[in-house]
């Protein structure tokens, strides 16, 4: 589980929030950024200022990372080059 702080980029007419967040961890030399975005309504905003991810509509996921453990899980050249290639 993680928590992310987001802001507000845009409030709809109908009083919806658009909001986008980020946080980036750095272990030793890996680097990890988890990215969001979504709809909240104002209604689903918790008093201490949170708002679950069920709750939040449109959501959009990215998670990226750079470093030892990112490149570890990456297939090699040759596997990459049998992937194009292989034709099952």
């Amino acid at each position: 589980m993680a928590t992310v702080s987001a802001r507000i980029v845009k409030v709809y007419p109908n009083g919806d929030l658009f909001v986008v967040g980020e946080k980036t961890i750095k272990i030793n030399d890996d680097v990890q950024v988890l990215r969001i975005s979504g709809v909240v309504r104002p209604s689903d905003i918790g008093p201490d200022n949170t708002v679950p991810s069920s709750k939040v509509a449109n959501m959009y996921v990215e998670y990226n990372g750079k470093g030892y453990f990112n490149d570890s899980q990456r297939p090699g050249w040759l596997a990459r080059l049998l992937e194009k290639i292989w034709p099952f």
